[in-house]
């Protein structure tokens, strides 16, 4: 087509003018496009080759890319849904750990509510003992105070400081009467275990060490049945045969004569003085055991305690590891998940690169395949098309109307100068000297070895 019209501005000119300029320049405009395609097309296929080496390598480093960020999503999935079962193992064991606490807390408060009461029943039972051997030790040492025979040890110039139960007067003119009256209410006061004779009633004596001088005065020590007030005891019961006459003597001149007192009293005293010692070493005995039950059930309270407080301590101990664990479990979720967060996040970004970048291939994919597929053959027929005007060139130049037309034309550009460079005379002095408006002698100043120029 470009020929075509080539041939189309030669055969449409003026046989006058040279048709060949406008054909040449045709020609060059034709070789101009044909350099300008060329050029389009390897800058086309430089783009592609270009473009596709870089989203080509980009596609792949996504890819590669996504599927490391899938394998670490799969890995963090994995990781968090087991330390998810690590809380909940945890959280299961701890709350047996404190099922565990109450139900011991619950069983020892039960046995300490059952120690208490325990406790208290036996201290109860200790203080009614004890009191009851308190009563009964009185009432038999006032029995036998009431039953003993007395006598008093006289100690002449001595008296005993304190124990003064109450002062007696008498008022007989007679220190004897005085004294037997002063027995006489000392005898009738359990309590007291000697006097004085300034009339004091003692219900207790210092060491005899401690008594002090008493010039004219004198102290009077009771004895029942030979053994002094002051050591008399339970222990001391007696049933001699000096006392019950002497106690039966005394009652039978109170009572009536028709009760057999005697025999009344000499039963009640042998039954006093052999079962009352049993009966408080009974009391004693059934005390010391009541002792020993609290005691042992103190012991066994205090070992309970003890080992409820190691295993509650135990138990605490391992309450405070596994809440530490949880929280380092739910710490290490919360990392995981934000781990997982990203990571889902990047995959995503990833994934829509990705798919931009495989979008993009595929749209310049037809315009790249035609032009590296096309490429050499379309330089191959422009570099033949360029040939074939390049020849076309040579041969309208070598035709004879255009060595004419090319002549006229020389001549005509160089006009005045036309007859002095005709044939071969153009390269001379002459001829040059015109066409550049100057003198031939000025030419050859700067030109010397131009031909036709004076020899030096």
């Amino acid at each position: 087509m470009r020929l075509a019209k080539i041939a189309m501005q030669l055969s449409s000119k003026n046989k006058a003018e040279n048709p060949f300029t406008k054909v040449l320049e045709n020609i060059n405009s034709t070789v101009e496009l044909i350099d300008a395609e060329e050029a389009d097309d390897a800058q086309k296929l430089a783009t592609c080759n270009s473009e596709q080496d870089i989203n080509f390598a980009k596609r792949d480093e996504k890819k590669e890319k996504m599927d490391e960020l899938t394998a670490t999503i799969s890995e963090l999935e994995i990781s968090a849904k087991n330390t998810r079962e690590q809380i909940k193992e945890t959280e299961e064991d701890l709350a047996e750990n404190r099922a565990g606490q109450k139900e011991s807390t619950d069983n020892r408060n039960a046995q300490n509510a059952v120690f208490k009461t325990n406790l208290k029943n036996l201290q109860d039972a200790e203080r009614i003992l004890a009191k009851a051997t308190k009563v009964l030790v009185k009432y038999y040492k006032y029995l036998h105070a009431h039953t003993a025979e007395k006598t008093y040890k006289e100690v002449d110039g001595k008296d005993s400081g304190g124990g003064n139960l109450r002062q007696v007067q008498p008022g007989f003119t007679d220190p004897a009467e005085n004294d037997l009256a002063l027995e006489k209410a000392c005898s009738e006061e359990p309590e007291c275990v000697a006097f004085n004779s300034a009339g004091w009633l003692k219900s207790s004596l210092a060491p005899e060490s401690e008594w002090y001088e008493w010039d004219g005065g004198k102290l009077f020590i009771k004895e029942l049945d030979g053994v002094p007030a002051t050591e008399a005891g339970t222990g001391l019961l007696q049933s001699k045969s000096k006392a019950k006459a002497k106690a039966t003597a005394k009652a039978k001149a109170k009572q009536p004569k028709d009760i057999d007192f005697e025999n009344e009293d000499a039963e009640f005293a042998d039954s006093q003085s052999g079962d009352g010692n049993k009966v408080i070493d009974m009391l004693k005995y059934i005390a010391g055991e009541t002792k020993d039950e609290k005691d042992t059930a103190i012991s066994t309270e205090e070992s309970a305690q003890d080992s409820y407080e190691d295993e509650m301590k135990t138990a605490k101990d391992a309450e405070k590891g596994m809440m530490e664990a949880i929280d380092g479990f739910e710490l290490d979720l919360a990392d995981t998940e934000k781990s997982l967060q990203e990571s889902n996040a990047e995959l995503s970004t990833t994934t829509d690169e990705h798919t931009a970048t495989v979008k993009y291939l595929d749209e310049i994919e037809p315009g790249c395949t035609f032009i590296q597929t096309n490429y050499d053959g379309r330089k191959a027929a422009r570099e033949a098309e360029k040939a074939a005007l390049a020849n076309a060139v040579s041969m309208l130049k070598a035709t004879p109307v255009f060595q004419r037309f090319l002549a006229e034309a020389e001549k005509e550009a160089m006009g005045k100068c036309a007859p002095l460079c005709e044939g071969d005379k153009e390269p001379e002095a002459e001829c040059q000297a015109c066409l550049q408006g100057v003198s031939v002698f000025g030419y050859c100043v700067t030109n010397p070895d131009t031909p036709g120029c004076p020899a030096k």
